[in-house]
């Protein structure tokens, strides 16, 4: 079976710090709104969609978790180890830690993307952020604004999404997972301590290959269309 892209949920990813040019937020929580702009035409899929994800992070490690109603799919990256955990509640529980093999598979299966560096720079959420445009040469057409900060104490935070190039923290982006188009903005900082437990690997559930997992989310998106 063909992996798809850890989501960002695909991060997915981490941010923080609210004081440009002071001292690197070190933990916290981001929220981001998720939208789905070649969706809106089909009522029923845009409006099941989840629309929002919560990331937690600290010491490297972040926990992307994304629930709607009794759903709930998280992913659990330790960015210092290369390690990547999932866990699945959505009536029934499963969860697994990836091999090194799936790992890779997971890497391999983004796209190769061509990461170009703008000039162009904002703020968001108190944060600076810079802009990159990522171009997948199979579809050079098709351009994909990032913007990304160095405000936060986190290292090799892309080395999972297919956007290992930038250097900082995600916080506008845009991925396709599931045969869906996701933009993703950070609209929400909270600097709070991060319990470790949050971050941990292990999660509670049956334990599955990360083939049947990736399965279970692809039959979940796809029920929902």
């Amino acid at each position: 079976m063909k992996y798809s892209a850890i989501p960002l949920l695909f991060l997915f990813f981490i941010l923080s710090s609210c004081n440009a040019g002071g001292e690197k937020k070190k933990e916290g929580v981001i929220t981001y709104s998720i939208d789905y702009p070649e969706s809106k035409d089909n009522f029923f899929l845009y409006h099941v969609l989840p629309k929002e994800l919560r990331t937690s992070f600290k010491d490297n490690k972040m926990e992307m978790k994304i629930k709607k109603a009794n759903m709930e799919n998280t992913i659990i990256v330790d960015s210092r180890g290369k390690k990547i955990a999932s866990y699945y509640n959505y009536g029934e529980i499963f969860t697994t830690q990836l091999t090194p093999d799936e790992i890779n598979m997971v890497l391999a299966s983004h796209p190769k993307y061509k990461i170009t560096f703008t000039n162009k720079k904002d703020t968001l959420l108190g944060f600076d952020i810079k802009q990159a445009i990522a171009v997948d040469p199979k579809k050079p057409n098709e351009k994909i604004e990032l913007w990304y900060t160095d405000d936060i104490d986190f290292k090799n935070s892309n080395w999972f999404n297919g956007f290992g190039e930038i250097p900082g923290v995600l916080m506008k982006y845009s991925i396709v997972q599931y045969g869906l188009r996701m933009e993703f903005k950070a609209t929400k900082f909270e600097a709070v301590t991060i319990p470790d437990s949050v971050v941990q690997l292990k999660r509670p559930g049956t334990k599955i290959s990360h083939t049947l997992y990736d399965k279970k989310i692809m039959d979940l998106f796809e029920s929902f269309k």
